[in-house]
């Protein structure tokens, strides 16, 4: 599932008299509002382990994560959402994550990006 866009259904109501009247409903269904985490600014230490999950939200799919631009600093690796590794080099890096939820129907799938700052101490 995982369907929006317009629609519409007609209905008809009848009474215990045989009386009855018909409507039709028109509604839009809007696409789900997604969210990631964490906040979009991260920091670790040169030489010291760093793990960092990012979490996506706001379907009841499923999501597929991606870095879909930037860099990570040497030692650090991105995988199935998840940075983690042990960055070897000081600096500030920009990249940016994607996840698209695994729903089908009119518009899907969904997907949020958002863009990330990690700044590695020395």
């Amino acid at each position: 599932a995982g369907y929006a866009g317009p629609d519409a259904f007609t209905y008809t109501a009848t009474n215990v008299v045989g009386t009855s009247g018909s409507a039709t409903v028109s509604i839009t269904v809007s696409p789900p509002v997604l969210t990631m985490a964490p906040p979009p600014a991260l920091s670790a230490t040169a030489g010291i382990a760093y793990s960092q999950i990012f979490t996506a939200s706001g379907s009841a799919t499923a999501f597929t994560y991606s870095m879909s631009s930037g860099s990570l600093p040497l030692g650090l690796s991105f995988n199935a959402g998840t940075v983690s590794g042990t960055p070897t080099q000081a600096g500030t890096f920009n990249f940016t994550i994607r996840a698209v939820d695994s729903s089908t129907g009119s518009g899907a799938p969904f997907n949020v990006s958002v863009n990330y700052t990690l700044t590695v101490n020395p």
